[in-house]
């Protein structure tokens, strides 16, 4: 990978590239290498920050770290459902098993 290569969507293996970068010289010289992905598993594990944008604008920009670890409530999280709380579209798994309860 050159030094200034922007990558846009990366293959199977692609993904093993781009964790090779983050251990580079580069990183390790306080270089930000920028992903932008869907698939949160992944940006969970190559990932120590995260900035979500929603309609142009910063929603969330945080140490990946503290956003999964537990709390006394919930327990530990990863990031899928910490950014579907964020977006609004979290659904608490107790309420869903009430509502089955209810309606079956």
């Amino acid at each position: 990978m050159g030094a200034h290569q922007i990558t846009g969507a990366l293959g199977a293996g692609g993904m093993g590239e781009v964790r090779r970068a983050r251990d580079t010289t580069l990183a390790r010289g306080g270089a930000a290498v920028v992903i932008t992905s869907h698939i949160l598993e992944r940006v969970q594990k190559l990932c120590s920050r995260i900035v979500l944008l929603r309609d142009g604008a910063t929603a969330l920009d945080s140490a990946v770290e503290a956003l999964i670890s537990s709390d006394s409530t919930r327990g530990p999280r990863n990031l899928e459902s910490v950014v579907l709380e964020v977006l609004g579209l979290f659904v608490d798994e107790r309420d869903v098993l009430s509502w089955m309860e209810h309606e079956v």
